[in-house]
């Protein structure tokens, strides 16, 4: 990417960038018969739209991914611990008293978690 080879031995600095770099970049070696240096300029802009590709793919997969999983961990993980720890006896009860299972989690286990549910 020089334009001109380093030699290291006569004490030259390899990590050194100045505008000679930078116009070998654009217009390639002095005398070349092209306006532009092409090949170093494609690479350069398939490296950005490569980037914008990532960032929109990022934008349309991960976000989404990241939302969905916080929601699993902030709200659906306190209304399980709370559902474990809910007392048989309350369930029982009620059964015993002749309400249908989808009744029995519509009117009392669903209501129990809203506690849980508003400290997060």
């Amino acid at each position: 990417m020089h334009p001109n080879p380093i030699n290291l031995d006569a004490g030259e600095r390899a990590d050194e960038y100045t505008l000679e770099n930078y116009k070998y970049l654009i217009f390639g070696p002095e005398g070349a018969s092209d306006a532009f240096n092409k090949v170093d300029l494609m690479m350069f802009v398939l490296t950005v739209i490569a980037a914008i590709a990532v960032t929109i793919m990022n934008l349309i997969l991960c976000y989404p991914l990241a939302y969905f999983l916080a929601y699993i961990l902030f709200m659906l993980f306190p209304m399980y611990n709370v559902i474990e720890s809910l007392d048989r006896n309350q369930t029982e009860a009620v059964r015993d008293m002749g309400a249908s299972w989808p009744r029995i989690h519509r009117r009392v286990v669903i209501h129990m978690p809203s506690p849980a549910l508003l400290r997060v």
